[in-house]
């Protein structure tokens, strides 16, 4: 209201208009990858987000915090929209790369500049993981968050996520320390596997691999539910 007239709200039709551009260039090229990129995720918006392919949910990259912006996110959109950068802004000031790195993996990885030969093994490795086993079915996988929330991740001493594809045969799981966290075992039990079948579990670690089946992983997780 302005001077007891309605007036019309000029930044919601700019909104409107913005929204409707995009939708309409997505859809003019099918082919083109629109990524959805403002002031540190400021316009990661349910309005927005359909004319984009993915989008960048945050500027900071540095840990502990990147990693609860990881979890918090993929609580509201798919994982393969959210987009995590693993190296650079920041990034390597107070975790390991494998931490940054497991930390995108179940999302949409992003890599900038500054890597260097050491790194080149691990990278490789990791970004083979991403590409043949696990992005093939994020698309329709669901998303399991071990945490409920980052205060009780932050109880816990440690934050787990889980990605299970649609028809339970194969899952992605990621298991962090947080700070504060003693030199207790982590146990995090599935929650994606099938009781009926049997899979064989890699721990990227090590690239140690065990044959387990579902039906022991479901039998733990519901006496410990």
């Amino acid at each position: 209201m302005k001077n007891g007239e309605r007036q019309e709200g000029g930044n919601l039709r700019h909104t409107q208009a913005v929204c409707a551009m995009y939708k309409r260039l997505k859809k003019r090229f099918p082919h083109v990858i629109f990524e959805n990129c403002a002031s540190g995720g400021a316009r990661t918006d349910l309005g927005l987000l359909p004319a984009f392919h993915h989008t960048w949910v945050s500027d900071w990259q540095k840990a502990p915090r990147s990693l609860a912006i990881t979890a918090g996110m993929t609580t509201v959109l798919p994982p393969e929209r959210v987009t995590r950068l693993v190296n650079g802004m920041g990034g390597a000031d107070y975790a390991s790369l494998q931490f940054q790195m497991r930390n995108a993996m179940l999302c949409n990885i992003n890599i900038s500049s500054g890597t260097n030969r050491k790194q080149n093994a691990f990278l490789k490795h990791s970004l083979a993981v991403y590409r043949d086993f696990i992005r093939p079915f994020q698309p329709t996988a669901k998303m399991y968050h071990h945490n409920a929330d980052g205060a009780s991740a932050r109880r816990d001493g440690f934050c787990a996520m889980e990605l299970t594809a649609a028809d339970r045969t194969r899952a992605a799981m990621a298991v962090f320390c947080l700070p504060g966290h003693d030199t207790s075992p982590i146990t995090v039990y599935p929650k994606g596997p099938d009781a009926g079948r049997t899979y064989r579990i890699t721990f990227d670690n090590s690239g140690t691999s065990a044959i387990v089946s579902g039906r022991s992983c479901w039998l733990r997780a519901s006496l410990c539910a």
